[in-house]
């Protein structure tokens, strides 16, 4: 048995699609992210949370981070969403036109020499694709996945592959800018990778409650 680990942050977006099983796809949503925020250096990432047509209950182990990782709430309303979705790409843009500029290629280059005005990842996680979004703020998915990882700015989602979306919304449009991780089976999941996707790999699993909120 090997381990198989997906490049993510420094890389491009996840997206996490569940045929049959979307209690395994939250799961391992919920895995990745956790396991994204204990494995990097204290405070060097930012997560903004959303469970669009839910209530919350999906993500809301993340709040039990300070509000400033955490955000401080799942954002569940269509108003919100569209505000925080604007929020990030202006943050991509600010990125570019005040540190990136035309020196550093991406977010990493620019850290790495300024550490002093280092500029946090921020991790916009979503629950239940394409769940009550519209065709606008689809494309504004689509815009922070296409210019998002060059500013550190990445999208880790699941999706409710049955489930019909809003019209004008074109979900390949989405996942052809990032890694499909397609959950066949609790214990099968397919993955995009040139040496190794031909192989099930066994998802990575979420640890007791307790332990997820202590962390």
């Amino acid at each position: 048995d090997l381990p198989a680990f997906v490049p993510f942050v420094g890389h491009n977006s996840l997206f996490v699609l569940a045929d049959e099983d979307p209690e395994t796809g939250n799961k391992l949503l919920q895995s990745i992210v956790l396991r994204q925020m204990l494995t990097s250096p204290p405070r060097s990432i930012q997560l903004t949370l959303m469970e669009p047509g839910g209530a919350g209950n999906l993500l809301s182990a993340f709040l039990h981070l300070p509000a400033e990782l955490s955000g401080g709430k799942v954002y569940v309303r269509t108003d919100e969403i569209s505000n925080q979705l604007s929020q990030l790409s202006d943050h991509i843009a600010s990125v570019v036109q005040n540190r990136l500029r035309n020196v550093y290629p991406t977010l990493e280059a620019y850290n790495a020499e300024n550490a002093a005005t280092a500029v946090a990842y921020k991790l916009l996680v979503l629950a239940d694709l394409p769940n009550s979004l519209d065709e606008r703020q689809w494309q504004q998915l689509v815009h922070i996945a296409k210019n998002g990882p060059r500013t550190g700015v990445y999208i880790v989602a699941s999706f409710l592959t049955q489930t019909e979306p809003e019209r004008g919304v074109d979900i390949e449009q989405l996942l052809s800018q990032g890694t499909q991780l397609r959950v066949k089976a609790p214990e099968q999941l397919l993955w995009q990778d040139e040496e190794f996707g031909e192989f099930a790999v066994l998802p990575g699993s979420l640890p007791p409650t307790e332990q997820v909120n202590r962390c």
